[in-house]
C-alpha cells in the first residue's frame, strides 16, 4: 500500500523551483520560463531502465512537462561511496541518450549530484564535486543540482556550498544557476502503468489514452476513491442522491442500485480492457471498489426486503453483507468510497439493525454462554420464541438444541441458513447452537 499511495502522490512540482522549506532554490533569472512542471527521478530502489526512462521523456513531454531531473538515489555514480567518478562508457553512452531523447522532446535536462553522508565537507571533496560537474559538462550536460536531502551539516553550511559552485562552476560555465533540494516530490519506485498515470493531470484525458475500452468504469472508480480522486484534483462526488432507510423515492432508490450494480461490475470490466498491466498493477484497488459495490447493493436489498416484511430474507442478506475482520483488513489497505460510500454502508447497517431492535419491544434478556463449538443461551422462563440470527451465507450444517430447566430436551432443528425463527417447545429454557457458524444475535420474545 505504502508503494502505491507514494505513486498516487506522484511526482508532480508545480514550479520548477525545487525550493523546500527555507532553503530557496537560485534560479532567479530562469524565474520566467519555470512556469511549469518537473519530473524528477529520485528514489531508492531500483533504477528505471533506460527503455522505460525514455518512454517516460516522450510522456512528459506530451503531458506538458517542462524538465526531466536526473537524481537516481541507487545510481551510483550520482550517489554513495563513487559519487565523484567518471560513468563506465555504457552508463556514459546511455547519459548521452537520455540528454538527446529530453532535447529532442523539447525538456530541459539537469544531472543532480547527491553525496548524501559521503561528503565530508572538506576542500578535498569540494574539489572532488567540481570535478564530477566537470566530467557531466564534458558528456553535454548544461543544467545541474545538488539534491541534499541525505546530506549531512546544517543549512548554513548548504547554502554556503551553493554559492561556491555557483561562483566557481555555473557562473564560469555561463550555464545558469544550481538548481537545489532538501525536500520535494520524487518520481515513485519501480516501472509500470501506475507511473505512467501519474503523469497526467486531466482525469478524462488520462482514462482516453489508457484505457480506451474500459473509460467510464475506470473514471467512475477515481471519481469515488479518494486517494486516486485527489491525484487528479478530483473528490469522491460522482455518485447519486444518498437514501435514508425510510421515506425514501422509488426513482432515488432505483438510481442508487444502477450505480452500485455499476460498481460493481468495475473489476470486469477492467480485467477486461486492453491495458492488462494497468489492471494487474491496480487489480486489488479494483476488486476492493466491486466489493463496496456488492455491499452497499445489499443493503439496498436489505431495506426493500425488510419493507416487504421478508424477516429470514432481510437477515440473511444482513448477515451476508456483514464484513469479517479479514475483509476490513483488506478494504483498509485498498481504500475506496472512503467519504461516501462506506460511511453509507457502514450508517445503513446500523440503522436496519436499529430498526428491528424496535420492532422486537417484547424481547427479554438472557445469559449467554460461549464454549468451544457450541453456544448455549439461558432464557427467562415464560419465553415463547426465538429468533436465531447468524452469519453462514454458505449454508453450512447447524444443529439447534432445546432443553426445559431440567436439562430434558424438547426439540432439535437443523438449520442451514442465516436466520431461523423457531417456537421455544415444551417450556424450553436452554439453547444450544452447535456449529461452526458465527451468531450475529439471539433475541427471545415473552
Amino acid at each position: 500500500m505504502r508503494r502505491l499511495l507514494s505513486i498516487i502522490l506522484l511526482i508532480l512540482v508545480t514550479s520548477l523551483t525545487f525550493a523546500a522549506q527555507s532553503f530557496q532554490s537560485v534560479r532567479q533569472e530562469q524565474a520566467d520560463e519555470a512556469e511549469g512542471r518537473a519530473l524528477v527521478e529520485g528514489f531508492y530502489g531500483e533504477p528505471w531502465s533506460q527503455d522505460f526512462r525514455l518512454s517516460m521523456v516522450d510522456l512528459a513531454a506530451r503531458s506538458g512537462f517542462k524538465e526531466y531531473v536526473y537524481a537516481a538515489k541507487n545510481d551510483p555514480y550520482v550517489g554513495g561511496e563513487d559519487w565523484f567518478m567518471p560513468y563506465p562508457e555504457g552508463l556514459a553512452r546511455q547519459m548521452k541518450e537520455l540528454m538527446a531523447a529530453c532535447e529532442e522532446a523539447g525538456l530541459r535536462f539537469t544531472w543532480c549530484v547527491r553525496p548524501d553522508k559521503d561528503y565530508s565537507w572538506s576542500e578535498a571533496d569540494y574539489t572532488l564535486l567540481l570535478g564530477k560537474f566537470e566530467m557531466m559538462h564534458y558528456m553535454g550536460v548544461r543544467s545541474f543540482g545538488i539534491f541534499m536531502d541525505d546530506m549531512p551539516g546544517g543549512e548554513r553550511r548548504k547554502r554556503e556550498l551553493v554559492s561556491r559552485v555557483n561562483s566557481d562552476f555555473m557562473a564560469k560555465k555561463r550555464i545558469g544557476s544550481l538548481l537545489i533540494s532538501i525536500d520535494g516530490d520524487y518520481a515513485p519506485e519501480g516501472e509500470g502503468e501506475v507511473v505512467r498515470l501519474g503523469m497526467y493531470e486531466d482525469l478524462d484525458l488520462a482514462a482516453q489514452e489508457m484505457v480506451p475500452d474500459a473509460k467510464d468504469a475506470f473514471v467512475r472508480f477515481v471519481r469515488n476513491s479518494k486517494v486516486w480522486a485527489q491525484r487528479f484534483s478530483e473528490t469522491e462526488a460522482d455518485t447519486p442522491a444518498l437514501i435514508a432507510a425510510e421515506g425514501y423515492d422509488k426513482a432515488e432508490y432505483d438510481a442508487l442500485m444502477e450505480f452500485f450494480v455499476q460498481m460493481e461490475a468495475v473489476p470486469v470490466e477492467m480485467s477486461k480492457a486492453s491495458n492488462k498491466a494497468l489492471y494487474d498493477e491496480m487489480k486489488p484497488w479494483f476488486e476492493e471498489f466491486g466489493k463496496l459495490g456488492t455491499r452497499c447493493r445489499k443493503v439496498l436489498e436489505c431495506m426493500a426486503l425488510y419493507a416487504e416484511g421478508d424477516i429470514p430474507g432481510f437477515w440473511s442478506t444482513y448477515a451476508s453483507n456483514l464484513m469479517s475482520e479479514a475483509e476490513r483488513a483488506s478494504y483498509e489497505e485498498y481504500p475506496s468510497g472512503t467519504e461516501r460510500l462506506q460511511p453509507f454502508y457502514e450508517r445503513m447497517m446500523d440503522s436496519l439493525a436499529d430498526a428491528f431492535d424496535m420492532d422486537d419491544e417484547a424481547r427479554v434478556e438472557y445469559t449467554h454462554v460461549e464454549g468451544d463449538g457450541v453456544d448455549t443461551y439461558i432464557a427467562p422462563a415464560g419465553t415463547s420464541l426465538c429468533h436465531l440470527i447468524m452469519n453462514n451465507p454458505d449454508g453450512q450444517e447447524v444443529i439447534v438444541r432445546l432443553s426445559d430447566k431440567s436439562g430434558k430436551y424438547t426439540a432439535e432443528f437443523l438449520v442451514r441458513s442465516s436466520y431461523f425463527r423457531f417456537d421455544m417447545k415444551g417450556n424450553a429454557v436452554k439453547v444450544e447452537v452447535i456449529g461452526d457458524v458465527p451468531v450475529f444475535d439471539t433475541v427471545f420474545v415473552k
